[in-house]
């Protein structure tokens, strides 16, 4: 590109979702990350957590527990995938530490009887998660809800954690 302004480019690929996004090119040389998020099946869930340029570092994560209330998996920077008997359930696909996000966190197959925990962490400093923060929720590749942070101290936000929310299959 020559020239400084806006552009829109479209983004597609076997087994990717088409997207299109908007890129304000100022500077000759200047790069712009963009991700692309895969389709799947209507039998999991997704949450894509994005969030402004501060705090730098916020961290997606999932724990599992079985009908028994056993945790079985956590899924999370440390430990991105989670499978059962060879088959994959649950993936986070990247822990960005340098802003924005996206973080993608994919339930590939809801168990019966399973329960599903999701937060977000302030990795950056531990203090209260940024309201420019978002998470938005998908089954198949249907968004059903976008969660935002409240904008003040609660049960639900305490030192920089977020509890997002919690679902049974």
């Amino acid at each position: 590109m020559d020239h400084t302004g806006y552009y829109t480019a479209m983004i597609w690929g076997d087994y990717y979702k088409e997207t299109f996004v908007n890129i304000w090119y100022p500077n000759r040389g200047e790069e712009k990350t963009v991700y692309v998020t895969p389709t799947y099946s209507a039998d999991g869930l997704r949450a894509i957590l994005t969030w402004g340029a501060s705090p730098s570092d916020l961290d997606s994560h999932l724990k599992i527990y079985n009908g028994s209330g056993t945790q079985v998996a956590h899924v999370y920077y440390g430990d991105t995938t989670y499978s059962e008997d060879g088959v994959e359930m649950a993936e986070l696909d990247v822990d960005d530490t340098s802003s924005f996000g996206p973080e993608t966190t994919t339930i590939y197959q809801l168990k019966a009887g399973y329960m599903y925990y999701f937060y977000i962490y302030n990795f950056s400093d531990g203090t209260l998660i940024p309201t420019n923060a978002k998470v938005e929720i998908k089954d198949g590749n249907r968004l059903i809800a976008t969660v935002i942070p409240p904008g003040e101290t609660s049960d639900l936000t305490t030192g920089g954690y977020w509890k997002v929310f919690s679902y049974i299959s």
